[in-house]
């Protein structure tokens, strides 16, 4: 999705190749007009940073080379060979993970202990990097990258002495892309409908709690119709009590919820904290719920949750959702 608004405002002129890790949702394998050239080249959902690849891409005379995940080894290998050519090397925001400011208990040993997981995994492929790197729970600081892309360039929580460029939002053309690549038609019909984006909770008290929040959420607004988007990691105890309750639509789908997001219109779109609703539709209101799920939420998550946006309330009840 952030791809696509990237290559429509920024990219356009250009051939544009688009690695993608194979998994649960399927694209259209080539997007070419007389707009556009993008093609698609699927890669295994690990242990493709190895020399062959490498070779693969810098076949293509790649000017600039674009990434989602910074402290993942595979990409590791290809930022530091991609950088050593004097190639371009953009890291693009990666749903949530460049906000939020990190108290990791004991964070020295975990930054030692990841770091040399990632090293033992390039020795295990063979691709070893002659270069000495820490891990970091800064959001772009691996020296590797030339510049970052983030939707809200202003509330990166700690300084870079790197270019920050601004994700361009959806606009018509973006839109329509996306809906093709994904082979979804656009629904004009979704008003007032509650979107409620669930996460994995990891306990049975936070999943209680979840179920109750729903019921209310079904009860305070019995004029809206009430939609449901499991997480790829939710548990199927979850979802027994989920399929329980009245009046749930689970939309299961294998597209990004942000297509669904952006075709809905006065509507209430919620969840605990989901990178999800970063993706701005005005025609809808925003609200993150993790406050009402426990007290101290964020502090057991060992983790300061740092709202970037304008347009995502963070409720102390449900009475503010509207």
């Amino acid at each position: 999705m952030v791809t696509m608004r990237m290559i429509v405002s920024c990219f356009k002129k250009d051939r544009n190749f688009v690695y993608y890790t194979e998994g649960r949702i399927k694209i259209h394998p080539c997007l070419e007009t007389s707009d556009y050239s993008i093609a698609f080249i699927p890669l295994p959902r690990k242990d493709y940073g190895i020399k062959s690849t490498f070779r693969d891409m810098m076949a293509l005379r790649p000017s600039n080379f674009i990434a989602f995940q910074d402290y993942v080894s595979d990409n590791i290998y290809l930022f530091y060979n991609f950088y050593r050519k004097k190639i371009n090397v953009s890291l693009v925001q990666d749903g949530y993970k460049p906000y939020p400011i990190w108290h990791r208990k004991r964070l020295p040993l975990v930054i030692a202990k990841e770091t040399m997981e990632i090293y033992l995994q390039m020795a295990k492929r063979k691709a070893l990097i002659p270069s000495f790197f820490l891990r970091s729970y800064k959001y772009g600081k691996l020296r590797y990258i030339h510049e970052l892309w983030l939707e809200y360039p202003d509330k990166l929580p700690h300084y870079i002495n790197k270019p920050i460029i601004k994700i361009p939002d959806f606009n018509e053309e973006s839109k329509a892309l996306c809906f093709k690549l994904f082979n979804y038609q656009e629904n004009k019909s979704l008003q007032k409908v509650i979107l409620y984006i669930g996460q994995s909770l990891k306990t049975d008290d936070l999943r209680r709690k979840e179920i109750e929040i729903i019921e209310q959420l079904l009860s305070r607004h019995s004029d809206y119709s009430f939609i449901y988007r499991p997480h790829p990691l939710v548990s199927k105890e979850q979802m027994k009590f989920i399929h329980q309750i009245k009046g749930i639509l689970v939309f299961d789908k294998v597209i990004p919820i942000e297509l669904l997001m952006i075709s809905m219109k006065d509507s209430i779109i919620v969840s605990t904290w989901s990178a999800a609703l970063l993706t701005n539709n005005k025609e809808c209101r925003y609200y993150w719920i993790y406050r009402l799920l426990t007290d101290n939420f964020a502090q057991k998550m060992q983790i300061e949750i740092v709202n970037p946006t304008n347009h995502i309330i963070e409720v102390n009840s449900l009475e503010e959702i509207i």
